[in-house]
C-alpha cells in the first residue's frame, strides 16, 4: 500500500513539473487535449459491442489445450489465446486468413486445428505497392518475400497451409472446395478493405462459422474496423471477442 502510495505521489509530482514548465497558453492546449483523449475513450468505450467469450458464443464449455509458440507470436498473446479457443471449441478445421504478414498467427491457426485441418492464408506479392489499401499515417514497408509466411515456412504445420499471393479483392473470384469454418481478417484496416475483406467472408464463410476481425477495438483515426463492425450490428449479432482487441460474429445468413 506504502509502495503503490509513493509511485502515485511521483506521478503527480512528474506531472505537476512537466505542465509547470509549459507556457499559459501550451497549458491551455495540452489541457484541452487530454479532455479530448478522455472524452473520446470514454465515448468509445460506452459506444463498444458488447463483450462475449468463445465458451457462450460457441455453446461449449469445456477445457481446451492450446498449442502456443511465442517465438512466433506476431499479435498479442493475450488477444491470441481466445483465437486459439474459438478454433478448439467450434471444431473449426477448415480457415482461411486474410493477411498473412510474417506469418505468426498462421501458423498458431494450423498448429490447432489437428491433424487433418487445413489453413488458406491470402496477401498481396511482396512486390506490390501499398497506396491502395492504406493512407499515408498506416503506411508500412511490405514483407519481402523472404518475411511473409516466415514463421511456418519449414515447420512441421507448414503442409496444412496453403498460402496464396493476391489482392484480397480477388476473393470475390475464388472457389474454394468447400466453404470455411472460420475466417480471420487482419489485412487492410482502412474502412473500405475492410468492407471489402468482410463482404467477400460472408460469402466464402459456412452458414453456422465464424469471422474473426483483428483491430476491432483499436482508436487510430484511419482504422476503419470499428465503424464497419457497428454498421454490422445492426445487420447481425457482433461481439467483442473477450480479452482482445477482435471482433466476432457467428454467420447465420
Amino acid at each position: 500500500m506504502t509502495l503503490s502510495w509513493i509511485r502515485e505521489s511521483w506521478r503527480l509530482i512528474a506531472s505537476i513539473s512537466v505542465f509547470s514548465l509549459l507556457t499559459l497558453k501550451e497549458r491551455a492546449v495540452f489541457k484541452r487535449s487530454l479532455s479530448d483523449t478522455n472524452r473520446h475513450f470514454y465515448e468509445a468505450w460506452n459506444m463498444c459491442l458488447p463483450e462475449i467469450t468463445p465458451q457462450t458464443i460457441t455453446g461449449i464449455n469445456h477445457p481446451v489445450s492450446i498449442e502456443l509458440d511465442r517465438k512466433k507470436v506476431s499479435i498479442g498473446i493475450d488477444e491470441l489465446v481466445p483465437i486459439l479457443e474459438m478454433l478448439h471449441l467450434s471444431e473449426a478445421t477448415n480457415v482461411l486468413e486474410i493477411g498473412t504478414s510474417s506469418g505468426g498467427t498462421t501458423w498458431h491457426i494450423a498448429a490447432n486445428i489437428g491433424p487433418t485441418g487445413s489453413v488458406v492464408t491470402v496477401d498481396l506479392p511482396p512486390e506490390t505497392r501499398g497506396e491502395k489499401y492504406t493512407t499515408t499515417s498506416l503506411a508500412t514497408e511490405r514483407p519481402t518475400r523472404e518475411q511473409l509466411g516466415r514463421h511456418f515456412r519449414g515447420s512441421t504445420v507448414e503442409n496444412k497451409i496453403e498460402q496464396i499471393l493476391m489482392d484480397s479483392e480477388q476473393l470475390k473470384k475464388y472457389s474454394p472446395k468447400e466453404k470455411f469454418d472460420l475466417v480471420f481478417i487482419d489485412a487492410s484496416h482502412t474502412y473500405e478493405n475492410a468492407k471489402r475483406d468482410t463482404e467477400n467472408a460472408m460469402r466464402l464463410v459456412k452458414k453456422g462459422g465464424y469471422l474473426i476481425w483483428h483491430d476491432y477495438f483499436v482508436f487510430h483515426p484511419d482504422y476503419g474496423v470499428r465503424k464497419l463492425l457497428h454498421e454490422l450490428a445492426s445487420e447481425m449479432k457482433v461481439y467483442r471477442l473477450c480479452d482482445s482487441l477482435c471482433g466476432i460474429a457467428r454467420h447465420d445468413g
